[in-house]
């Protein structure tokens, strides 16, 4: 299925930096054409403000609901699982847009900044940099994350194709189990790890300790390896779990 959406806005590290500096002296930055390029076919159809100011509204609904303060673990991911289906569904872009850190830049920075302070606020710290695509790689962005996750699992076969991102669960696994492998790994096994990590959608109960040296951090490397030699994208999800319940057995 073709994007309806082929081309987008991107801003650099450096106008990034100017927006936050001024949002956090208290003052409105407003970009300009001059701050803004753009990807993707320039006869295209660009996303419109429009779009991110819809998912805007989306996301402040589901930080209501899920009560963010900043603080609080389970509210974050009480968040997490349910922002990563809005910003998918929402962003109806080629994989040249979604591949461009500008793009996600521009998403955090010019749309998402207070959605992004407030779910990574802590005691009065502002939000690291990183959150915004501003330092790091751009798996640090946490619009892209979001996005990741559920693009990652996405699973077309189901009624729901997003009831495994969707589920409670720790944002370490997803960040250190399943986007750092996300170049390596068949999407079968992503979904197989998910199901095999957290049976239960609703409960947040791993079944592998997510801090434990000897825990799920161990699966993660001994999964790598394995992906090396068994081809995972041709199996299903009831032939990789009993793979993944052996390779786990002497673990946390």
């Amino acid at each position: 299925m073709s994007s309806k959406f082929t081309r987008a806005k991107t801003i650099s590290t450096e106008t990034a930096l100017k927006v936050i500096q001024a949002k956090r002296e208290g003052n409105d930055y407003r970009l300009t054409e001059s701050d803004i390029a753009y990807i993707g076919d320039p006869t295209g159809k660009l996303w419109p403000d429009s779009g991110a100011d819809q998912l805007v509204a989306t996301l402040s609904d589901i930080q209501e609901t899920a009560h963010i303060s900043g603080y609080s673990i389970r509210e974050r991911q009480e968040f997490d699982r349910h922002a990563s289906k809005a910003i998918h569904v929402t962003l109806d872009l080629t994989p040249e847009i979604t591949a461009d850190p500008g793009f996600w830049r521009w998403l955090a920075v010019a749309k998402l900044y207070e959605i992004l302070e407030k779910r990574h606020r802590s005691r009065g710290q502002d939000a690291g940099l990183k959150n915004f695509g501003v330092t790091g790689a751009v798996t640090s962005n946490r619009s892209f994350i979001l996005w990741l996750r559920a693009d990652i699992v996405y699973d077309e076969g189901n009624e729901n194709p997003y009831h495994l991102s969707s589920r409670l669960s720790s944002t370490d696994f997803w960040e250190s189990g399943i986007i750092r492998h996300r170049y390596g790994w068949a999407p079968s096994l992503a979904r197989a790890f998910v199901e095999f990590q957290y049976p239960d959608p609703n409960s947040g109960k791993a079944t592998k300790a997510i801090g434990s040296d000897s825990g799920v951090r161990v699966l993660y490397k001994r999964l790598k390896r394995l992906h090396a030699i068994i081809a995972f994208d041709h199996m299903t999800t009831g032939e990789i779990i009993p793979i993944l319940e052996d390779r786990s057995a002497d673990l946390d």
